[in-house]
């Protein structure tokens, strides 16, 4: 199949334009095959960081949406703060909460534990599950976070083992 070129228009800075003009002249290329280039190299190592990423989990996750408590183990049940649970394995958990929360999930690495109580479909009791934050993105809406689980009673790696598969 033949691949076709598209237009696109950009607007930039006049440092920018300069800057993309000097290096076209030095390389003696149009600043179409500078961009295309500068682009090109992008896409390329951040494809290889996804790929790195992808190979480091050990368990595919499952994508899913159940509803999720969530809270500092010292919190009264009352204080947990209502959120979702998005995708899930034995070994990690990626959760979601409104942005207005005062759940404080620490966006530096460093993160205390969290306590995760929720409903597997089927299951007639809750699941506890301690988790630690790994990460932390904020969108408009909300704020997603990952979390490595941490303390599996038997039930509830069972529940989790049958649910996940």
């Amino acid at each position: 199949m033949e691949e076709k070129n598209n237009v696109i228009y950009i607007q930039t800075t006049p440092e920018m334009r300069w800057a993309l003009e000097n290096i076209a002249m030095k390389k003696n290329q149009s600043i179409s095959s500078v961009v295309e280039s500068i682009v090109g190299r992008y896409l390329e190592e951040h494809k290889a960081e996804g790929d790195r990423a992808a190979n480091r989990r050990r368990l595919e996750r499952k994508p899913t949406r159940l509803h999720a408590f969530i809270g500092e183990p010292s919190w009264h049940r009352r204080d947990f703060e209502q959120g979702a649970i998005l995708d899930i394995s034995l070994l990690g958990v990626r959760l979601s909460v409104p942005k207005d929360a005062t759940l404080e999930i620490p966006k530096d690495g460093k993160t205390s534990e969290l306590c995760i109580i929720f409903h597997l479909p089927d299951h007639h009791w809750p699941i506890h599950i301690k988790c630690l934050p790994k990460w932390a993105v904020e969108s408009e809406d909300d704020i997603q976070f990952g979390a490595e689980l941490l303390n599996h009673d038997v039930y509830a790696f069972k529940a989790l083992q049958k649910y996940t598969n």
